[in-house]
């Protein structure tokens, strides 16, 4: 066989000024990529400023309502201690009343003197009888004047030691008409003022004694009891220490309670000083009240022109380790029907309690997570006012705005990012259109190529072949193919040894 020439190519290799569109390729998918990082970038801090911003609404929105609730809450404060300000008011008329404090200056006189008699000598007022014995010893006295001379003794001389039994008879009856006097004002005192029992419900049986639950009573200043309305509770641990406090010349209060029918019940004591004396003097003695706490304050808890659903008012206080609602509630539980733990977690009354005057975003008593603030009673120093509001409710209208906001820049990036990348898809279309046509054109180029190299190795006489790397034929020329004796095409993909032989 003539000699042949013989040229290796690898699949990769393109003719000579052909263009590179592998590397090419790659360089535009790094730009590509670039782009696309600089505006994820871009994404991110836009929806980072768009979350920043929405959280400064937010605080925004809580300090109003801090303010609008802080407001609200002085306004309801103010109402409770104005309520317990009236009942010492009403306690306070009685205190300043002279008739009563002139009897009981003239009650606290005749105790001294009957203290300082000897013993068997008869001294002042000792005890007040009671309009019973006092008609009694009116009808005894009447019944003697009245009996027939005839059948009387005759009348032995009165030792001069010995009182008219008429005086007496006038210091017992004044007695009586000045306790009868003192239990009227009490009585009149309490239907005004509401410190009387409610009236029974159902029949009640006449043989059954109602347990007392309210009303006015006036002490001595050994505690004991001089005159009381009706209804008046019998006295306990509870007001006792009350009326000791309030014979220092401090005006009491019996914090609020259950009382013998279950219903809340709270008292009220001031000391009763002689006349033209005040403050800083000795008491004579105290006036009692103790009052069933009803729907007049419960109202006042309540804002005029509320027009909030969720907004709530309410009075707790702490014993030990437990918080005590002490007015109804929203959910329909009664006065101190509820109670909960000081340690529940995030609980809103709690938070009040340990930090009066605070404000923070807490859970009530239902678990609804709500915006609260507190404030103290001064009148009462147990009690702490709450006012909260549900957040759901609250920040609705920021929320709303909020995400709107949010939602709109989101279809803004998400528009601007579908721009994006329809810019580039076109732009890639019309890069793989002239690549495709640069390809054909230096496909054309190629073939026309290979057709003026067949035609210029045929005429020549040397046999002229092309192999890869694995001795493939990929051209051979006419004179090539006769020496192999077939035909160059059937040359193309054949390996050498099969077409030479080993």
């Amino acid at each position: 066989m003539a000699e042949a020439a013989e040229t290796k190519t690898t699949d990769t290799e393109t003719p000579a000024g052909e263009p590179k569109p592998k590397k090419a390729k790659r360089e535009f998918n790094k730009v590509a990529l670039a782009i696309l990082a600089v505006a994820a970038l871009a994404i991110t801090v836009s929806i980072y400023f768009t979350l920043q911003f929405i959280d400064k609404e937010r605080d925004r929105d809580r300090l109003n309502w801090q303010v609008r609730l802080g407001i609200v809450a002085d306004f309801r404060a103010a109402a409770i201690n104005q309520w317990v300000e009236e009942q010492f008011g009403h306690m306070r008329e009685l205190t300043q009343n002279a008739s009563l404090q002139l009897y009981l200056s003239e009650a606290s006189a005749g105790a001294k003197k009957d203290a300082a008699a000897p013993a068997g000598q008869g001294g002042g007022v000792t005890a007040i009888p009671s309009l019973d014995s006092l008609s009694s010893d009116l009808g005894a006295a009447l019944s003697s004047e009245l009996t027939d001379d005839k059948d009387k003794a005759p009348a032995e001389a009165a030792p001069e030691s010995l009182a008219d039994p008429l005086d007496a008879l006038d210091s017992n009856a004044s007695s009586s008409a000045s306790v009868g006097f003192l239990r009227n004002l009490l009585i009149a005192t309490a239907e005004r003022s509401g410190f009387k029992a409610p009236p029974p419900v159902g029949e009640i049986a006449a043989n059954i004694e109602r347990p007392g639950v309210a009303g006015i009573g006036l002490i001595d200043t050994n505690l004991n009891a001089i005159v009381s309305t009706p209804d008046m509770p019998p006295m306990n641990k509870r007001i006792r220490d009350a009326a000791r406090q309030a014979l220092q010349g401090d005006p009491a209060v019996i914090d609020i309670f259950k009382g013998p029918t279950n219903e809340p019940t709270m008292g009220f004591v001031l000391p009763i000083f002689k006349l033209q004396e005040g403050a800083g003097a000795k008491a004579i003695g105290a006036v009692i009240g103790i009052k069933i706490v009803d729907e007049d304050l419960f109202k006042r808890l309540k804002q005029p022109g509320e027009l909030s659903k969720t907004s709530e008012s309410f009075i707790a206080r702490k014993v030990g380790n437990t918080v005590e609602y002490l007015t109804p509630l929203a959910d329909g539980s009664k006065a101190f029907e509820r109670q909960m733990a000081m340690d529940t977690p995030d609980l809103a009354a709690a938070y009040a309690l340990e930090k009066t005057g605070g404000f923070a975003q807490k859970r009530d008593y239902a678990g609804a997570e709500v915006l609260v603030t507190s404030r103290s009673i001064a009148n009462v120093p147990s009690w702490v006012l709450v006012r909260k509001v549900t957040t759901e409710e609250a920040l609705a209208s920021t929320e709303t705005r909020l995400r709107t906001t949010l939602i709109v820049l989101l279809l803004i990036i998400g528009g601007v990012s579908v721009s994006f990348f329809a810019v580039w898809a076109h732009g890639a279309s019309v890069r793989a259109k002239q690549a495709m046509a640069d390809m054909k054109v230096a496909l054309e180029r190629f073939s026309n190529m290979s057709k003026f190299m067949k035609v210029v190795t045929d005429s020549q006489p040397t046999e002229i072949v092309a192999v890869d790397g694995n001795t493939t034929y990929t051209f051979a020329n006419a004179p090539a193919a006769r020496a192999a004796g077939i035909d160059a095409d059937d040359m193309m993909g054949k390996s050498m040894a099969s077409v030479m032989g080993p």
